[in-house]
């Protein structure tokens, strides 16, 4: 399945892709130490194409990796931090060709850092303070990309700051 942007209207136009090949390698390492401290490693490699004209697959990057680690403080409280990598995604304009000259665009890279303060006061209870993309870094999404418009992408909201409170039953 391809996305892109009806030039008329704006709007998307789903188009089967007929085949597509993935191939990829994913690599996952997550430990609980001594100290309760919990650590992840995510890493995947990925290659897309479609399978008739061996095209990259627009929205897949070829790289993620992800750290995260959760540091007890004392019996309750827990500082969580997260890094993010999202590789560059490609962005074919098939709606564009007679609008614009470049026959692609390049979604840039990003890369977010995401701290977290969370308490389970008692069992079940969940809450916390989170404070995304600490350094205010660029996000760009690619599902509305339409540079004839001077729309290359959507770009999101910078840092963001949020209270959590949840219960598991």
């Amino acid at each position: 399945m391809e996305v892109f942007i009806n030039p008329t209207e704006l709007s998307r136009i789903y188009r089967n892709a007929y085949s597509s090949e993935v191939r990829g390698l994913e690599l996952t390492l997550s430990k609980i130490w001594q100290n309760s401290l919990e650590t992840h490693f995510n890493y995947t490699l990925q290659e897309a194409k479609y399978g008739d004209t061996g095209e990259q697959l627009n929205n897949y990057p070829q790289n993620m990796f992800k750290m995260r680690a959760s540091l007890p403080l004392d019996e309750t409280w827990r500082l969580n931090a997260q890094l993010i990598y999202i590789d560059s995604m490609y962005i074919p304009h098939y709606a564009n060709a007679l609008h614009s000259e470049a026959e692609h665009t390049d979604v840039p890279s990003y890369t977010t850092v995401d701290l977290g303060l969370t308490s389970t006061p008692w069992k079940g209870l969940e809450w916390g303070f989170y404070a995304y993309n600490l350094f205010e870094q660029d996000i760009y999404h690619s599902y509305l990309s339409y540079p004839a418009s001077g729309i290359e992408s959507l770009k999101l909201g910078g840092r963001a700051f949020r209270i959590k409170l949840s219960y598991h039953f």
